[in-house]
């Protein structure tokens, strides 16, 4: 089956890659826009890690303006990665996903990462990626290919690991 890949998915940084080192302290992310999307694949990537087993707890939330007050999404969350210490030079850095159907949620989503108490030092990324456009972003000529929905569910797919959340 052929897919507009064009229609079907946008990424967005949601938290710039940024290493988090204060104890307890909640790091806000970017807007986003999701309006014309129904669907969401958040992607937390772990980066080096040290100060003992520093842990983070990633959540997403929404508002129905940009600069609203944002809720948390009932059980959008990445519960406490307790990681061990990891080197700048080790590549195989933790991954986790998290998946969102959009239809009822408000108009603009964020992420909100949390340090664990102690003394945390943790590079993190989050970046979410917008399926299923009720719109056409760019030309079907340019971006037709086929597209497997099924890859995250793939467990011997290197690399990829299951949805750590299902909303």
């Amino acid at each position: 089956m052929q897919k507009n890949l064009g229609r079907m998915m946008v990424g967005h940084i949601a938290l710039a890659p940024q290493t988090l080192a204060v104890a307890s302290t909640a790091t806000n992310g970017n807007k986003i826009d999701r309006q014309g999307y129904d669907h969401a694949t958040v992607e937390l990537i772990i980066g080096a890690v040290s100060g003992g087993t520093p842990s983070v707890t990633v959540k997403v939330q929404e508002s129905a303006t940009a600069g609203g007050t944002y809720t948390d999404i009932t059980s959008a969350a990445f519960g406490a990665k307790v990681v061990a210490p990891v080197s700048v030079a080790d590549t195989a850095y933790p991954t986790f996903i998290g998946l969102i159907d959009l239809k009822g949620v408000k108009r603009f989503i964020r992420i909100v990462a949390t340090t664990g108490a102690g003394t945390p030092s943790i590079a993190i990324a989050v970046i979410i990626h917008l399926g299923d456009a009720t719109h056409s972003l760019v030309s079907s000529a340019i971006a037709t290919d086929t597209w497997s929905p099924g890859i995250l569910n793939n467990a011997t797919a290197p690399g990829v690991n299951q949805p750590e959340f299902t909303v």
